[in-house]
């Protein structure tokens, strides 16, 4: 009945806003009008352009279901690229083992823009340099326009800027992509071997019973390979001593050893990194401690290597006996691989201490002056202070007495 009632109610409906275009602009410092015909014919003709944008689900299918505009390229297609596996060959000259060379790259496309760019993933002792082939922009097309979606298809070419790449596959998102809008995918293919493989693989059916030991073997197999062992140096018998924590790495490309402190927080002492730089460990104190070379004229066997160091021993460090007492999964495997250690010779050894049981005051019996809260003040300072009045209670009891 109240929507019948004068104040209640309306003889017009609300008033539509009255929108007007913006005629006025600044192109390249320089004021301008523009034409009001000229922006709805270019409105007109990108509306014309995006009514293929059908896009479904997502965060704006809401938005396109609701309203009669299409959802903008860059909306729609944000964060959607499409990738294919390829490879081009690469001519080389003046080598006998090989007159090419197979180099496997990465294409993405980016739907947003059209635009695209192509990696090529790294690889050590390659002796090329690798990682980005081309930056991302639009890549023009040798007839004229740009490289879009038609031009890319698994087992075909495709050329950019005069360098021809082979397509060989390419991820998930991307064939789903190509299915949903029924386009040609081709059929993968696999990559080629070049020369050198090829090369590689008849020197390995011919191997030599006895081989002769060079001096990088030992780098070129095992750089980048790093045994870590955590280690606890127990000096509490000296005067001011402590439990010291260490990480000791131990490198099997050259067999040198380097030992980090571990920071501990509150221990009191300065936050210094390492306590020995990386260099060969001797097993016993060189007696030219303080010379130049210092155990210059040590044999081999007289330095840690990896066959000493294993979980539950001592290592001697200039006179420092520490405890290795866990490692890590990589030294792990390799001790059960090279070595044959089983997994109870692994097993970290606990040199957790239990903490220490700190003496607690206990209060003494009220003394029969005042209150036990005045007991408790002469207890907790030499002078002692008045205690503090509770005044939420003395708020809420006021004027209350308990009758016995």
């Amino acid at each position: 009945m109240t929507d019948q009632l004068p104040p209640f109610s309306f003889c017009h409906s609300p008033e539509q806003p009255r929108r007007k275009s913006q005629n006025l602009n600044f192109a390249d410092g320089y004021p301008e009008v523009r034409d009001p015909e000229k922006r709805k014919k270019e409105r007109m003709a990108l509306l014309e352009n995006m009514k293929d944008y059908n896009y479904e689900g997502g965060a704006c299918g809401d938005c396109n279901i609701n309203t009669d505009t299409p959802t903008p390229k860059w909306l729609k297609y944000d964060r959607q690229v499409l990738r294919f596996f390829c490879y081009f060959k690469e001519p080389v000259n003046e080598r006998r083992e090989e007159n090419f060379r197979v180099r496997r790259c990465t294409i993405y496309f980016y739907l947003e823009d059209g635009s695209m760019h192509i990696s090529e993933p790294r690889e050590d002792n390659s002796g090329i340099v690798q990682g980005t082939f081309l930056k991302r922009h639009k890549v023009p097309k040798h007839g004229g326009g740009y490289i879009g979606i038609s031009n890319f298809k698994v087992g075909s070419d495709i050329t950019v800027y005069e360098r021809t790449f082979r397509i060989c596959s390419c991820d998930t998102f991307t064939k789903r992509y190509f299915m949903k809008r029924c386009y040609e995918i081709g059929k993968e293919e696999d990559f080629p071997d070049g020369p050198v493989s090829s090369f590689r693989e008849t020197l390995q059916r011919h191997r030599l019973k006895h081989h002769k030991d060079f001096a990088n073997r030992q780098f070129l197999e095992n750089d980048g390979k790093v045994l870590r062992f955590f280690a606890v140096w127990d000096d509490r018998f000296s005067v001011y001593g402590d439990r010291h924590p260490y990480v000791l790495h131990y490198f099997l490309a050259d067999d040198t050893i380097e030992i980090l402190e571990i920071n501990e927080r509150n221990s009191g002492r300065h936050n210094f990194p390492m306590l020995l730089k990386r260099n060969r460990l001797p097993r016993e104190l060189p007696s030219d401690l303080l010379g130049k070379n210092l155990g210059a004229n040590l044999a081999k066997s007289s330095y840690y290597n990896d066959s000493d160091l294993h979980v539950g021993s001592y290592v001697r460090v200039y006179g420092r006996d520490m405890l290795l007492h866990d490692c890590d999964e990589f030294t792990r495997n390799y001790y059960q691989k090279k070595w044959g250690v089983t997994d109870d010779m692994l097993e970290p050894v606990d040199v957790q201490e239990p903490a220490p049981v700190l003496p607690r005051m206990e209060m003494p019996p009220h003394n029969g002056f005042g209150t036990d809260i005045d007991t408790m003040q002469n207890c907790i300072s030499l002078i002692p202070k008045a205690p503090f009045k509770d005044f939420d209670k003395f708020f809420h009891q006021d004027g209350k007495v308990r009758s016995l």
